[in-house]
């Protein structure tokens, strides 16, 4: 039962960063976009909000979300940041991972609700058993 409250939790806690919190650091970023300073200050974000959202994925076992973040969002940000001479890559614009990733969060954004339902109707089964 706290493997399920404490789950519970962490989807709240990334329901409440989508609900809240993202779109008002886009409004504020649309104006920084054109100095160039706001696309660093997203991938930063993206550098900390990735790994949390890893532990929760992980957490939950979803494998073909873990999946997509990876292919999707991971991989064209490492080979950004790193530039990967093992992959023959055309180069593209920076904005690419950001794009994916908000992409990907649109997507996650809709079934985190489910996910919650799901875990709030394993909670009352669990209680009523007792």
């Amino acid at each position: 039962m706290s493997n399920l409250l404490s789950d519970k939790f962490h989807l709240e806690k990334i329901q409440y960063i989508f609900r809240f919190e993202i779109p008002w650091l886009m409004f504020a970023l649309f104006f920084v976009f054109y100095s160039g300073i706001g696309l660093y200050i997203l991938n930063g974000i993206m550098a900390v909000f990735i790994p949390y959202l890893l532990f929760v994925l992980f957490r939950l076992k979803r494998w073909g979300w873990i999946s997509c973040l990876s292919v999707f969002v991971i991989l064209p940000l490492l080979h950004q940041l790193l530039g990967s001479p093992f992959l023959d890559l055309p180069d593209y614009p920076a904005y690419l991972p950001l794009f994916f990733f908000l992409l990907f969060n649109f997507f996650l954004k809709f079934v985190i609700r489910d996910w919650i339902e799901d875990i709030n109707a394993r909670i009352e089964r669990s209680t009523n058993r007792n």
